[in-house]
């Protein structure tokens, strides 16, 4: 039997929900979860001792009781545990694609956007702003090589007009309209990629199922999507947060690519 660890933010819902079909699957995996609120999982440590503690602050009285509520515990012993995956990091990509959406690249096409930046420019933006981020992982995380990591889930493109969230909508429909996007995107993965493995950790990719386009989950992912515990949320899609379909696809990849595991019956990547 393989232990398997999840670690991470409310992100972790999707793969929760996916528990069923997982344990169908991979009869020989046993997967666990330990789920907090986003600011106390971006802030985690998981030292020597392999206990992985989410950072509380004194006055974030709600965040501590959020994890004992959804864990019964507010840290965890990794030491009992084959593998570990986390799951929620973005690595300053929010950041990045802002700037991006807002201008052209000088040696790229030109879209009428007001401004114009080199790539030498963005390509210093990512070693910059991802390399910090992913940098103070990295030290966070000195307790324990080989981590799987896997991204919080890219946007839904059913986030475009999305009145909740308006401003962050049309930095999404701009950035998923520039020419120089997916080039601009796969840099950035592999930076991320890049650094992550030279410190002993693995980059887990959003599964191409599921990816619409750069920094893009498809539609259908962001339906029915699921709380931290795994279960339905009844609200509609808020387009960030993905269903146990997505959960599954993630969680399929994590055992065949990282795992080494071959499911028990062919696997379906459609959409719940």
């Amino acid at each position: 039997m393989t232990r398997a660890l999840v670690v991470g933010s409310s992100h972790i819902g999707a793969l929760r929900g996916a528990a069923g079909e997982m344990a169908t699957s991979y009869p020989d995996l046993d997967v666990q979860y330990f789920g907090v609120m986003g600011p106390n999982f971006l802030l985690a440590t998981l030292g020597k001792d392999q206990l992985f503690r989410p950072r509380f602050r004194r006055k974030d009285v709600g965040g501590r009781e959020f994890a004992l509520k959804v864990n019964g515990a507010d840290h965890i012993d990794t030491s009992a545990f084959d593998h570990v995956l986390s799951v929620g990091h973005r690595f300053g990509f929010d950041r990045m694609a802002a700037l991006l959406a807002e201008n052209d690249v000088l040696e790229g096409a030109r879209s009428g956007r007001a401004r114009v930046i080199p790539r030498q420019l963005l390509s210093e933006v990512i070693e910059t702003m991802a390399g910090e981020s992913t940098d103070i992982f990295i030290k966070r995380m000195r307790g324990r090589a080989g981590l799987s990591v896997a991204l919080a889930p890219y946007p839904s493109t059913g986030i475009v007009g999305m009145t909740k969230a308006p401003a962050f909508a049309r930095i999404c429909a701009a950035l998923w309209a520039h020419p120089d996007a997916e080039a601009f995107f796969h840099d950035w993965l592999r930076f991320v990629d890049r650094r992550l493995e030279h410190a002993g950790h693995r980059l887990l990719p959003q599964p191409a199922a599921t990816v619409a386009g750069p920094f893009a989950t498809k539609p259908a992912f962001a339906v029915n999507r699921r709380d931290m515990k795994g279960g339905a949320v009844a609200a509609e899609a808020d387009h960030r947060h993905m269903n146990a379909a997505f959960g599954q696809c993630v969680l399929d990849a994590f055992a065949r690519q990282h795992l080494g595991l071959t499911p028990n019956h062919p696997f379906s990547d459609a959409a719940e």
